[in-house]
């Protein structure tokens, strides 16, 4: 639980059936030292990314029949066949498909965007123990597969501190906020700005689409 405004946190919570004699040191958290993929998650950072680099993107419709594809010899799927999608629907559906050919859409490089701008391999440098630094994978310009899977949040590795960390962006009309544990501690006094305030905007629109019965 973190305040969107002030990058405070409130609370941080886990679950797991691991016997007390797992071998786990007493100071880790997996909130704060376990690294995952983040899957669908990320596809929100995606689509903003998008909308900053090619605006042509936002009025588009994506051609997702017949609900999957290959490449590379490798097989991308989605839950069923979508049809046709606005970029909100690809959103909202979550269609892997879709974000694929949102990413390919971009003249500028979305992995680089993920080290460069969201700084996935650094630390939140919040202060707890044993905090990872973020993992993303190297592709050559001709690996088309590893691009792909990373506009639907693969390849690319992150704490869930760290993800909470970019939604309160979102929130923030694209204000990347610094975390803070410890009350008192002194932030950075402008946080930067991962993408524009419209494009967050806009995200934020198609995320209450995510959660609609329609």
């Amino acid at each position: 639980v973190v305040s969107v405004k002030t990058g405070d946190i409130h609370a941080a919570a886990t679950y797991n059936n691991l016997k007390k004699k797992s071998g786990l040191p007493a100071h880790t958290h997996p909130v704060f030292t376990d690294l995952f993929e983040p899957g669908s998650t990320l596809k929100p950072f995606a689509v903003g990314y998008a909308l900053d680099c090619n605006p042509g993107v936002e009025h588009a419709i994506w051609d997702t029949s017949p609900g999957k594809m290959t490449i590379q010899g490798n097989p991308i799927r989605d839950v069923r066949n979508y049809g046709k999608l606005t970029t909100e629907q690809v959103l909202s559906k979550s269609s892997n498909i879709g974000m694929v050919k949102i990413i390919k859409s971009c003249p500028r490089s979305y992995s680089q965007w993920l080290r460069d701008t969201l700084k996935v391999t650094q630390r939140t440098d919040i202060g707890f123990p044993a905090e990872p630094r973020g993992q993303l994978a190297t592709a050559r310009s001709d690996d088309q597969l590893s691009h792909a899977t990373l506009s639907f949040g693969y390849g690319v590795s992150m704490s869930i501190l760290r993800l909470a960390q970019y939604y309160t962006a979102l929130a923030n009309d694209g204000r990347f906020v610094p975390l803070r544990l410890l009350k008192g501690t002194k932030l950075e006094k402008k946080a930067p700005q991962i993408f524009s305030v419209q494009s967050a905007r806009k995200v934020r629109k198609m995320l209450v689409q995510a959660v609609s019965r329609t």
